[in-house]
């Protein structure tokens, strides 16, 4: 991760700027893409934003920005999981790519980025670029995340997280990864911090007290399994699942 203004840091800026001015997730998130630490209120703000009210669709820059603060997520828990955040990142670009490109329109959201890349046979012409086939990437890691997040209940504060972030791993993520990145994805996830550890990394860098964390989970948990249900919905009703 490079030195750039965090977003905590961005926050405390435009406050000086303007006294008596609370800033917008806008004018916080403006660090944007992969500098800054991991705020899970933005995460949370993005999630609520995802699914747009207007025709209930997926908003693409939206999902983004959600995987933008996930991969924030990730270094914030070391390089335990440089092998997600790695790949989360390169995904990102591909369909930020696509957002800025000639076609942007068509990738505004999920559902009309399946239907032109279907329309126009760019889902097997262009597998590497296919925004659909990035999409199912990230759409498999946030499932990882929302279970993980969500075992966190079923342990105490001084309990370590690998236990339960192996059996996330082993759930969702793992059932598309070869046996030599599953074993070396055990032995790291041993290193985890304990739960207690976790909150305190999360808050500090929010930031946000440590007794709202866990209302702040529960609602990206909740969040996350209703954008997860409805894109897997979307794949099951186009056949995309098994995309190279």
């Amino acid at each position: 991760m490079d030195n750039n203004n965090s977003s905590v840091e961005s926050m405390g800026s435009q406050e000086q700027k303007t006294k008596g001015h609370t800033p917008t997730i806008e004018e916080v998130d403006a660090d944007g893409q992969f500098s800054g630490h991991f705020n899970i209120k933005l995460l949370n703000e993005h999630l609520k934003r995802c699914i747009r009210e207007g025709d209930g669709e997926v908003d693409m820059d939206e999902y983004i920005k959600i995987f933008q603060q996930l991969y924030k997520f990730f270094c914030m828990l070391g390089t335990v999981f440089g092998f997600i955040g790695s790949d989360v990142k390169s995904k990102i670009e591909i369909l930020q790519g696509h957002r800025n490109g000639e076609n942007t329109t068509h990738y505004e959201t999920v559902e009309k980025m399946i239907t032109f890349e279907k329309t126009t046979d760019y889902i097997h012409s262009n597998k590497e670029t296919s925004g659909s086939r990035t999409f199912l990437r990230l759409h498999r890691s946030l499932i990882f995340v929302s279970m993980f997040l969500g075992k966190m209940d079923s342990i105490g504060d001084q309990d370590g997280i690998s236990r339960i972030c192996k059996d996330a791993y082993a759930q969702t993520l793992a059932k598309f990864h070869p046996w030599l990145i599953q074993k070396g994805a055990g032995i790291a996830m041993l290193g985890l911090p304990t739960k207690k550890d976790l909150i305190l990394k999360v808050s500090t860098n929010g930031p946000v007290e440590s007794n709202e964390v866990g209302p702040l989970m529960q609602d990206v948990i909740r969040r996350t399994h209703q954008i997860y249900d409805q894109c897997e919905e979307l794949y099951t009703k186009h056949d995309l699942h098994s995309l190279p």
